[in-house]
């Protein structure tokens, strides 16, 4: 009687979190799961924006594909606007790879009549370590795309736009020399590419790392038991026991070691 209250405030508490863990649940089957990471990307955007005159539209309020939309006027080099759509992946169910990826681009280029994406996960789990890594380019039938991590945004947009207006300008004045642009995105390129590379060998580490712990703990345990073994077998000889912690000691040092 004395413990009856105390026990209907724990299953009321119990079921007030059940019923938060139930609405979180609901809401990662929707649209508004990733509200706040294209947020967060649309206001990383706008800093950068502001100081070359592009404009930033978050977007993916309208439920439509494609999260934020990034557009540059067109100028002397390039005559049309740039329009760069961005799909934002807070949270991956599995790692996409190039050809989901460039199937997807395709469809929010189309939809939000865009000439250049970016497919963009916050972590590496969105991203096929084997395929993409921490950066990829691909093309669709409506453009060229780029699927990165988070901390490769600007760059990806960048590049993107230098893309387009190098494109445009060997059109526009082909007796221009463009060697000397090309070998700097080429260099872009091997940089990013070395830093995939860095990162698929510290990954592979890592997995080897962990193999190499677990394979330290079955030889531990051989060790104890082959002691134990060991022990067993001298008292047996003895035709008596031996006192307790008579060779454990060198036992744990073994282990230990």
């Amino acid at each position: 009687e004395a413990l009856k209250p105390l026990l209907t405030e724990i299953d009321g508490l119990a079921k007030e979190v059940r019923g938060q863990d139930a609405a979180a649940e609901a809401l990662e089957q929707t649209t508004l799961k990733g509200a706040p990471f294209e947020e967060d990307v649309a206001e990383t955007l706008q800093a950068w924006a502001q100081a070359i005159g592009a404009e930033v539209y978050h977007v993916g309020g309208d439920n439509q594909p494609g999260d934020v939309i990034v557009t540059l006027r067109g100028d002397d080099v390039v005559a049309d606007s740039i329009s760069i759509v961005i799909e934002a992946r807070d949270r991956c169910s599995r790692a996409m790879g190039r050809k989901a990826i460039s199937a997807d681009m395709a469809t929010k280029l189309a939809q939000r009549n865009a000439n250049a994406g970016i497919y963009l996960s916050r972590t590496q789990d969105g991203l096929s370590m084997r395929e993409i890594g921490e950066w990829a380019e691909g093309a669709c039938d409506y453009g060229p795309w780029v699927a990165c991590t988070q901390q490769h945004l600007i760059t990806a947009v960048r590049f993107l736009i230098v893309q387009r207006r190098l494109t445009a300008l060997r059109a526009a004045a082909p007796e221009v020399d463009s060697a000397s642009i090309e070998q700097q995105v080429k260099a872009i390129r091997t940089a990013l590419g070395r830093i995939r590379t860095i990162k698929t060998k510290l990954t592979e580490l890592g997995a080897c790392s962990d193999v190499i712990d677990e394979q330290a703990d079955h030889l531990r345990e051989e060790i104890k038991e082959a002691l134990s073994s060991i022990e067993d077998s001298m008292r047996s000889a003895n035709g008596k026991k031996l006192p307790l912690g008579c060779v454990a000691p060198a036992a744990e040092v073994v282990a230990a070691n």
